[in-house]
């Protein structure tokens, strides 16, 4: 499958070349038409760089943002209680002991 990023650059290059393209064949007058309005071309143009605008700022977002890299958890088996309340694990506990605790155990 094709990254983000190569994706991002190709609508970051598309959208760039339209821009100048069209503003070019709007604005240069061999490559405009003979009789273009002005306020069509005004409204055409201020159209197609906003759109075309967005459209950069998506790609150079594509482009300049760090994948999302999932963080790895490491699986813990559950731990099951016997009557008593120690775990099952031969009854040592996951949880820290304080010093009151370790001071009953020795007695």
């Amino acid at each position: 499958m094709v990254s983000e990023r190569v994706i991002g650059g190709l609508i970051f290059a598309v959208f760039l070349i339209i821009l100048v393209v069209f503003t070019a064949v709007i604005w240069y007058p061999p490559l405009a038409a003979a009789y273009s309005i002005l306020a069509l071309k005004i409204v055409d143009w201020v159209l197609v760089v906003g759109v075309s605008a967005i459209a950069i700022w998506l790609g150079w977002v594509m482009i300049s943002t760090k994948p999302i890299v999932p963080e790895d958890k490491p699986e813990q088996p559950p731990t099951t209680t016997t009557s008593e309340g120690d775990t099952a694990t031969g009854g040592v506990s996951s949880q820290p002991t304080t010093a009151n605790q370790t001071q009953d155990k020795k007695e």
